[in-house]
């Protein structure tokens, strides 16, 4: 097993001018929508992002910036006494996601997933996969219940676990099912995630110590590895190289043979976001990075700045196809794509 560690002073920070503003350099493009925008996914040229349409009210919106269309998906019909959508999760064409309201002690929600490609409509077209009903009991505190998620997807497949949280003890009746076109279909038990990644009809997953399993589109383990991070917050699979995110550190792995390639430290206070290429994107503060890899290289994409900027909206994710950031202030959604050689200039 070959190890190379790079540590945080090793990070060369390369600060620039914001960049998302307009849709116009570096072919650079901006959505601004009256809402705040939470919960993206993106894959290849599109992003998907739940947007806030009204008093306890949610839409998903997919965006295709290189394409210059914009889709709305019309609401289950939870709109009202604390509707929300989360856990928005784009391949290709097919949406997964989970819709609800929260009272004071209890959610209750449904999961749900749609074509869009065939229909927008997600009140007469997308079926209802799975519902659940969970504590949160403050005052008592008491927290247990069914629970869905996480949320995983990419191309073609489409995965999301289920699970049973006790008053007390272990995660109970694990289950990762796998979305065949409108139902849901049971890959594997046992197993508790608390990240997932899809990429190229493998699956990767780990619980919060480890170890990361790598699985086939059909649940079955293809490799386990044990990365040098703990606690393990996100795992990203994308072709041969395997990212684990934890404890403010960034390994890669090779998918294929196991062996670490690389370890970073990343800035105290960042949250990690995704990676491709070669290219890791973190939030830190009001910022949005990127990572190179191979060089430690951090270079700030933008700062972003506005009156009441909710600090939860600030996300970002990596596709080959170029960078997608979000972030919500006090008068809009924004929702900004920067195009992979944009990236790479900025990054010279």
């Amino acid at each position: 097993m070959r190890l190379r560690l790079l540590v945080a002073g090793a990070l060369v920070c390369v600060a620039f001018a914001p960049l998302a503003r307009g849709s116009g350099g570096a072919g650079i493009r901006e959505l601004v929508v009256p809402d705040e925008v939470d919960y993206i996914s993106a894959d290849g040229g599109s992003i998907a992002f739940d947007q806030v349409i009204g008093l306890d009210c949610d839409a998903i919106t997919i965006w295709r910036p290189l394409a210059g269309t914009k889709v709305r998906i019309k609401p289950t019909g939870f709109c009202g006494e604390s509707g929300q959508s989360d856990s928005v999760t784009l391949a290709g064409r097919r949406l997964l996601w989970e819709d609800g309201f929260a009272a004071n002690t209890y959610s209750d929600y449904s999961v749900f997933t749609l074509d869009t490609s065939r229909s927008v409509d997600a009140k007469k077209a997308a079926p209802d996969l799975y519902d659940y009903e969970h504590i949160h009991d403050d005052f008592a505190q008491e927290d247990y219940g069914a629970t869905a998620g996480p949320f995983a997807g990419h191309g073609s497949l489409l995965v999301f676990e289920t699970s049973y949280e006790p008053k007390t003890g272990p995660v109970q009746n694990a289950r990762l099912w796998r979305i065949d076109d409108r139902r849901k279909t049971l890959i594997r038990r046992g197993l508790d995630f608390v990240t997932l990644s899809v990429d190229r009809d493998r699956i990767a997953g780990s619980g919060l110590h480890g170890p990361v399993y790598l699985l086939g589109a059909d649940g079955r383990t293809l490799r386990t590895f044990q990365p040098p991070v703990d606690p393990i917050r996100v795992v990203t699979l994308q072709g041969s190289d395997l990212v684990v995110a934890g404890g403010g550190r960034l390994a890669i792995l090779d998918a294929r043979l196991g062996w670490v390639k690389s370890v970073l430290e990343l800035p105290a206070d960042s949250r990690f976001q995704d990676y491709a290429d070669g290219i890791a994107t973190f939030v830190h503060g009001n910022s949005i990075h990127v990572l190179r890899v191979p060089d430690g290289k951090d270079a700030v994409v933008a700062r972003l700045h506005g009156k009441g900027i909710e600090g939860f909206t600030v996300a970002s994710e990596i596709e080959p196809q170029g960078l997608y950031y979000t972030y919500t202030t006090a008068r809009a959604g924004h929702v900004v794509f920067v195009p992979w050689k944009t990236l790479v200039r900025s990054m010279a």
